[in-house]
């Protein structure tokens, strides 16, 4: 009885972790910023957050039925953590660009076709996740994303990447993964403090030239399965990290 007792307990706590809206979901460039945010408290309602608004600092709104997201929520003065994920979401308010110390905004399965401009404005930012979205267009100005260091895109409808990109200098994580990309625009070589890239799923046929080590000596990931690159280019990858730390990858590791 007391091994099984020891099994449910073990069992609760694993769920319970899972549940957390702070969970790390595999690589985890913030990792310690969020320890910190676990000692506060986490507002789950509208309701009750816009009671004491200097008080939020976690705002989990995720699983909501949300279409339309009040202008109200600029109140948050102190907000550093937005869900806003599993929602019915098409845009975003203005007063979102209010938000001055916001750093973690998630936004992944919505309805966006387009990542709002709103999101671009968002100095403070170190972690973005829109993924599994319809978004197409990602081709604004990023000059103001100077403190992102998390971009997470996957499972979207992008063909092509802005210029912009290159903009992004502290970014450190980037997924990419099932979009529909055939190449990387110039200026993402200007990224050079990137250390971890997932591509897989896309339609790149050549990458070898953009994702050379000489200018991206931080890499330590890429993931490159279920693609479209030739053989040939393959063996050129291969042959340009032979002599480096960085895993490729173009199998799903078994």
């Amino acid at each position: 009885m007391k091994i099984i007792a020891l099994y449910f307990s073990i069992l609760a706590m694993f769920l319970l972790t899972l549940s957390s809206p702070l969970q790390a979901q595999g690589i985890d460039i913030n990792q310690a910023r969020k320890t910190d945010l676990k000692t506060k408290k986490i507002f789950t309602s509208w309701e009750e957050a816009i009671k004491s608004p200097e008080e939020v600092e976690i705002l989990d709104l995720s699983k909501q039925k949300i279409d339309i997201l009040s202008p109200e929520i600029e109140v948050f003065k102190n907000l550093r953590w937005l869900d806003l994920s599993h929602n019915h979401l098409k845009v975003l308010p203005k007063e979102i660009e209010k938000l001055k110390k916001l750093e973690f905004l998630m936004l992944q399965y919505n309805q966006f076709t387009f990542l709002p401009k709103e999101v671009y404005n968002i100095a403070s930012l170190r972690e973005l996740d829109a993924g599994f979205n319809q978004i197409s267009d990602f081709n604004y100005k990023l000059n103001k994303m100077q403190e992102l260091n998390t971009l997470r895109m996957t499972n979207n409808q992008l063909e092509e990447l802005t210029e912009e990109l290159g903009n992004l200098k502290a970014l450190r994580f980037l997924d990419l993964r099932n979009n529909r990309l055939r190449f990387l625009p110039v200026s993402f070589q200007q990224i050079s403090k990137l250390e971890y890239l997932y591509l897989s799923g896309n339609s790149f046929t050549e990458l070898s030239e953009d994702i050379s080590p000489s200018r991206f000596r931080n890499l330590k990931e890429v993931h490159l399965v279920n693609t479209s690159i030739l053989v040939t280019d393959k063996e050129k990858i291969k042959s340009l990290f032979s002599s480096t730390d960085t895993k490729v990858l173009f199998v799903t590791p078994r």
